[in-house]
Order: C-alpha cells, then sequence, then structure tokens
C-alpha cells in the first residue's frame, strides 16, 4: 500500500534508508511488505543508488517479490518498474512486469533494451541456475553509463566460514535453504565480479552490509568469542555495515 506523498515524491512516512523491525518476514517489513533480505540490506542498497544515480531515473528492480526493495525506491524518487518470474503478492505502487530474468527469451513490454538507469538484483542472483545469462540481460537494459546493484550472501563471511569448517555448509547456502527459499547457486566475491566483467560491466565496487541472525547459543558464542581475533587479523568484511552478512556489487555499464 503506497503511503501519502512528500516533496520530490518522498514518503512522508518511513524513511527509505532506515531500518524498521518486524514479524513475519527475516529482514523486518517496509511499509507492511515482506523484508526478504538480511537485515540493513535493502537499507544498504538504498543508500547506494542514491549515491550512484540520480533522482528520477529509470529503475529496474529485478527479483521484487513483495515489492519492499520497489517501494522503498519509489519513496526516494525514482521511476520505479518492477519484476519477478511471477506475482508473489506484490503490493508496491509501481508497475509490475513478469519476466525470468535467467531466460534468453523475447523481452517484456515495457522491458526496452537500453532504457534504465539502474537495474536492482537484491538477493536475487542466488536463486538463479544461469547468473551470467541474468547479468548479460540486465547489461542490455541499461543506457550506456548505466548503474547495476548486485547483492547475494557473502559465503566468504568468518560465521560462513566456521559453518563450512564444522558441517560442510555455508551460510545461507544448506539443503534447508535450497529446498526452503530456492537458494541454488552460491557465489564469491571473485566470482560474483568476473560474472560482472564477462557480462560487460565495469567500474565494479564491493561492499557489504547485513545483520546475522545466529541459529543457535553455539553458533552465537563461537561468532561473539572469534570476532576479536578476526579484526585483530582484519578477516572481518570491509567496508561493511551491521554483520557484513551480504555481498553488494556495484558496476557500470561503459558508455
Amino acid at each position: 500500500m503506497e503511503g501519502r506523498r512528500g516533496p520530490a515524491g518522498r514518503g512522508v512516512g518511513p524513511d527509505p534508508r532506515v531500518s524498521k523491525p518486524g514479524e513475519g518476514s527475516f529482514g523486518g517489513t517496509y511499509q507492511g511488505l515482506a523484508v526478504c533480505a538480511a537485515p540493513g540490506v535493502h537499507q544498504a542498497c538504498a543508500r547506494l543508488l542514491e549515491q550512484n544515480v540520480a533522482r528520477g531515473s529509470r529503475v529496474l528492480d529485478a527479483g521484487a517479490g513483495s515489492g519492499s526493495m520497489t517501494a522503498r525506491v519509489v519513496d526516494l524518487g525514482y521511476d520505479v518498474v518492477a519484476t519477478d518470474i511471477e506475482d508473489w503478492g506484490f503490493a508496491a505502487a509501481a508497475r509490475f512486469v513478469a519476466w525470468d530474468a535467467g531466460s534468453d527469451g523475447p523481452l517484456p513490454a515495457p522491458l526496452e533494451r537500453g532504457s534504465f538507469d539502474a537495474v536492482l538484483a537484491i538477493e536475487l542472483v542466488e536463486h538463479l541456475e544461469n547468473p551470467r545469462l541474468a547479468l548479460r540481460n540486465f547489461h542490455s537494459l541499461l543506457r550506456p553509463g548505466g548503474c547495476i546493484l548486485v547483492s547475494t550472501p557473502n559465503i566468504g563471511h568468518p560465521y560462513s566460514r566456521l559453518k563450512f569448517l564444522l558441517n560442510g555448509q555455508w551460510w545461507a547456502h544448506d539443503p534447508s535453504a535450497y529446498e526452503s527459499v530456492s537458494h541454488f547457486t552460491p557465489l564469491t566475491d571473485w566470482l560474483l565480479e568476473m560474472h560482472l566483467k564477462s557480462a560487460g560491466f565495469d567500474s565494479i565496487t564491493v561492499s557489504y552490509a547485513g545483520s546475522l541472525k545466529l541459529p543457535s547459543r553455539f553458533y552465537a558464542l563461537a561468532y561473539a568469542l572469534s570476532k576479536p581475533l578476526l579484526a585483530l587479523i582484519g578477516r572481518l568484511p570491509r567496508p561493511r555495515e551491521d554483520d557484513g552478512v551480504c555481498t553488494i556489487a556495484v558496476a557500470r555499464r561503459p558508455g
């Protein structure tokens, strides 16, 4: 549901760059819409979008889900088109188009090549069988000089490394995540960067955001005890917000 509008398209209700805890979703809610990302990831991506793309620009929100990220971006004053493989209860005040970003079929209207200033792929690529194809599709939709923001679980995070050491499974990539939330494709930072380069992007920067929600007291204690040592030897993600459990890459289409 759309909130009341303020000057320059900004909402006068929730600040799109500030977290709001909620029930029934991992990352809380925004305007009552479930945030399907680690707490803090959507807020960090909203700030990065503001830093890299002028307000009023045309933005594609791919893998939009409920529309919580779409609603944030609309409230920041952007012209947003949202897509997902199907309508999962999308309820933001923006146009929704059903589209499989990982397919090589024809583009549905109004998705036209070279027509967007920015693409958001927030917590999407880990769900795709072929993220390289999706990145090429996003590249084709951007105008020369356009910007893409991609986030995905940070499997190189110290907690993820600890989990892999103990049971051979990464954070957010285990049998439970495979079956319950369709996390099919784990991506390391270097692999995500290589995929972006192979799709034609350059000027790639990587940062980290998102808070941990640990599954047990054992993991919480192990991580808390190891954190000072990890900071001392420089193994915590940098630069980061919160715990940095998700990787966020920003890149541009040359032009």
